[in-house]
């Protein structure tokens, strides 16, 4: 079976995803789309070990929450079920929602597909209480501006203009998950 994703942070970056689903991708094997009724926002942690700091940290990454007035850029691709699963291992700390009615796309044949994205709803997982000892990872921003910029570079400035600001410290260096 094919599954069509909607991503719309570091599943953008087509190398990262390559890594995730075990084989190559071109990029006209992906459609830029946008999502209505969404905002992305930086607001999921992870336990990271920094080799900067010497030390485990809380990472922090981006989401998406429901909100009616915004609308966010990313892309559409298609995985098969075994490649699904790995990017839900992947996704660990994300469900998998169904987006088809919020997608907007020049693509009439999408509007006929089931649609899904990952998205962060469990409070563990969460960092909406302050930002002691947690970091925007300087790696990521450049994954995320790598993978935009690979569609062009006006994706990338819409990718920036429909991204929440954050006010965690970005730290620089090489990161590991824990």
């Amino acid at each position: 079976m094919v599954n069509y994703i909607f991503g719309y942070g570091s599943l953008i970056n087509l190398h990262s995803l390559e890594k995730s689903i075990g084989r190559l991708l071109d990029i006209s094997e992906v459609i830029p789309a946008d999502l209505k009724n969404y905002r992305r926002v930086w607001n999921l942690k992870e336990q990271l070990y920094s080799a900067a700091l010497d030390r485990d940290v809380c990472g922090i990454f981006l989401n998406i929450e429901q909100d009616i007035s915004h609308v966010i850029n990313g892309i559409i691709f298609k995985v098969t079920d075994s490649e699904f699963e790995q990017l839900k291992r992947r996704e660990r700390n994300y469900d998998v929602v169904e987006v088809s009615n919020s997608i907007v796309s020049e693509d009439l044949e999408l509007t006929k597909k089931t649609i899904s994205t990952f998205v962060a709803s469990n409070p563990d997982v969460l960092q909406n209480n302050g930002k002691t000892n947690c970091y925007v990872m300087r790696n990521y921003v450049y994954l995320l501006e790598s993978g935009c910029k690979t569609i062009n570079d006006q994706f990338w400035e819409n990718f920036k203009a429909s991204t929440a600001a954050h006010e965690f410290d970005v730290l620089d260096g090489p990161y590991s998950f824990l």
